[in-house]
């Protein structure tokens, strides 16, 4: 056996036995940005593909994992509450008109965005009372984005699905 071949053996040797002690961050995201308020800031990554996670007695870790705070019904009635107020859409999935029911907010507050999957604006309307309907026939079947607001502060998102 030559001193060369001696050599690729050890440097592979050396390869496989420093491969398992290497732990380098891994990131290969579409983009990234940090978020700072009163309480504390956020660093975040969209797309991100590697991630590890810690368990313990506390709970889990996900590191390079966004946990979603809200959770988004796509099909039946969804209701929405806080501090005894209730706001309804239905039917979800809806063919002609999305009807929005609101009981105990005030009305004259609230606010509708109506986004398509690529964030267009298609509609951006104020509530026309306590019951108000969402004309959806002019639009091809496909999931949008229901933005609810109050005084242009976010109150919640829905997904809606738009059928025949």
């Amino acid at each position: 056996m030559t001193f060369l071949n001696q050599l690729k053996i050890i440097l592979f040797a050396l390869f496989l036995i420093s491969y398992g002690e290497i732990y380098a961050q891994n990131v290969i995201s579409v983009t990234a940005a940090k978020a700072t308020g009163v309480n504390g800031d956020v660093a975040y990554a969209v797309g991100q593909l590697f991630y590890t996670s810690f368990s313990g007695s506390g709970g889990v870790v996900a590191q390079g994992i966004q946990h979603p705070k809200e959770t988004i019904i796509t099909l039946g009635t969804e209701e929405f509450f806080e501090n005894s107020s209730l706001l309804t859409i239905y039917p979800n999935p809806a063919s002609e008109f999305l009807s929005l029911d609101v009981k105990n907010i005030d009305w004259q507050n609230l606010q509708y965005k109506l986004f398509d999957v690529n964030g267009r604006t298609l509609q951006d309307k104020d509530f026309t009372g306590n019951k108000t309907q969402i004309d959806l026939r002019r639009l091809k079947p496909a999931v949008y984005f229901l933005k609810i607001t109050e005084n242009h502060n976010n109150i919640r998102n829905f997904k809606i699905i738009k059928t025949n």
